[in-house]
């Protein structure tokens, strides 16, 4: 495990603990942005297939 803090005298414990919150805020941020993107993409899907407009159909049909 990497160690993030690095500059305080704290111990060990205590480093590992604040690492461990560190990466799991860092976890936690990366899985947001993704729902953040799914919840757009669906979103605009939806708007998209109210105004009638479907990637899926030709425009010839």
């Amino acid at each position: 495990m990497n160690q993030i803090v690095t500059d305080f005298n704290v111990p060990v414990a205590s480093v590992q603990r604040i690492n461990q919150l560190v990466e799991g805020m860092t976890a936690m941020e990366r899985r947001m942005f993704t729902l953040e993107n799914v919840v757009d993409t669906g979103l605009r899907s939806i708007i998209d297939l109210t105004k009638g407009e479907n990637y899926l159909m030709d425009e010839g049909e």
